[in-house]
């Protein structure tokens, strides 16, 4: 409700929606949406579990939930992935962030 409030001041209607678990992610999976809000938890501190697994153009059928796909990023992300230096993934995640 406060989205919505959020986005009447700007000129959006939105609707309220919600379904059974299953049904709402087969829907989210299936791109049956507009907008939709989601939440997870991280099993590990890893910047790569987010940032590959939800935005990367190669979870678009399944995580990548928006559908968004951007070569620079998922180059990034992959070189970020392949090195151990701290500095230089913290500059790479950054970067595609």
């Amino acid at each position: 409700e406060m989205i919505q409030s959020d986005w009447k001041k700007i000129g959006v209607t939105a609707n309220i929606v919600t379904y059974e678990w299953a049904e709402y992610n087969r829907r989210a999976i299936n791109g049956e949406h507009d907008a939709l809000i989601i939440g997870l938890i991280s099993n590990t501190p890893d910047p790569d579990n987010w940032l590959r697994n939800l935005r990367s153009s190669t979870a678009r059928t399944s995580h990548n939930l928006s559908g968004w796909s951007n070569v620079s990023f998922d180059n990034l992300i992959q070189r970020a992935a392949q090195t151990l230096d701290i500095a230089e993934r913290t500059r790479l995640y950054t970067q595609a962030q």
